[in-house]
């Protein structure tokens, strides 16, 4: 995106430009249909962004661009971030993928863009026909069928947007895209955060909070999962159950930690763990494994298993990750067709 010098020095003349109403679609965003949610893709995707920041920090926000683009099948994606050296008079994109990646590095006015607009309102907004309003979007190709923005938030301070692109006038975004945006965003502030406390160190301490903060973020995706997610030691032992599992299967983690996982194995489905140590200690991962678990209250479940070794620095075996899916309505749904 091309740099606007005449809003940059607070002074912006942007013609006649049709209102902001005009161009809106948000309540029609509303209306759409969502698509079905693909938690295993974006739960992959949070990972392979985890690990962008444990390996190079200062790609992260690239990274997240890209796996945006993926994720949405949008034309373009980026993030956008208030400037610092003026006050936050205008917007920047230190990260874009997709058909506008040549722009970055440009950006929007504070006072007149899309991403004001959102700050502005702190909400997601739905644009579409930009150009239509920010005139200086006309000649910037391809151009923009539909944007969908939300705001980006450091420290509770929205400090700029994330935002999704379709130059097809087919591709429509609808709320299970807005859902997925907002928790991309969740990661995206917390590696922002990160990328600031790595200016502000030298290497060595950067060294060490780089690894603190990704541990810390690793954290906070389990934790915040819609999955169960459960480690165990080499003896089957449980030694971690995020809020996933309790939800899913109705123990807290005070009754669960501790105990044999047999705890949520119905008894016919015993030999089913010992194959799968099997196939760990062969070095193999256990991927969409699909059985059926059972809760505290002795009702059973359909689940989708994916389990993996667990290891020390040294690369000893020291248990198993588990992320257990509930995927009863999917099962239902199935036999019901």
């Amino acid at each position: 995106m091309a740099e606007y010098p005449e809003s940059r020095n607070g002074v912006h003349r942007p013609g006649s430009p049709v209102p902001l109403e005009s161009i809106l679609c948000t309540e029609e965003l509303r209306r759409r249909t969502p698509r079905r949610p693909d938690y295993e893709k974006e739960n992959r995707a949070l990972v392979s962004l985890a690990q962008a920041l444990s390996d190079s920090p200062r790609t992260v926000l690239q990274t997240l661009a890209d796996t945006m683009l993926d994720i949405f099948d949008a034309g373009s994606t980026g993030i956008s971030l208030l400037t610092k050296e003026d006050g936050g008079k205008c917007f920047y994109w230190p990260a874009i993928a997709g058909n506008w990646k040549p722009h970055i590095g440009g950006g929007t006015p504070r006072d007149f863009g899309p991403c004001g607009d959102v700050l502005d309102r702190n909400t997601t907004l739905l644009f579409g026909r930009l150009e239509q309003r920010y005139t200086y979007f006309q000649p910037v190709t391809p151009s923009v069928q539909e944007a969908l923005l939300i705001p980006f938030y450091v420290n509770r301070v929205a400090v700029g947007t994330i935002w999704a692109v379709a130059h097809d006038e087919e591709r429509k975004f609808d709320t299970e895209d807005e859902r997925l945006m907002k928790s991309l965003g969740k990661f995206a502030s917390s590696a922002y955060q990160i990328l600031e406390s790595l200016d502000a160190l030298t290497f060595q301490a950067a060294e060490s909070l780089k690894a603190e903060r990704a541990a810390g973020l690793l954290s906070a995706i389990v934790n915040s999962s819609d999955d169960a997610i459960i480690g165990k030691n080499l003896d089957g032992t449980i030694t971690s159950w995020n809020p996933g599992a309790e939800r899913i299967f109705g123990y807290a983690a005070s009754e669960a930690v501790g105990q044999n996982i047999s705890l949520i194995i119905p008894s016919d489905r015993w030999s089913e763990e010992t194959m799968i140590v099997e196939r760990l200690n062969r070095g193999e991962r256990v991927d969409h494994f699909e059985t059926v678990r059972m809760r505290k209250d002795g009702t059973e479940l359909d689940v989708s298993l994916t389990i993996s070794l667990l290891k020390d620095r040294d690369g000893r075996v020291i248990g198993a990750s588990k992320v257990a899916r509930d995927i009863t309505e999917r099962k239902t749904a199935q036999e019901a067709l």
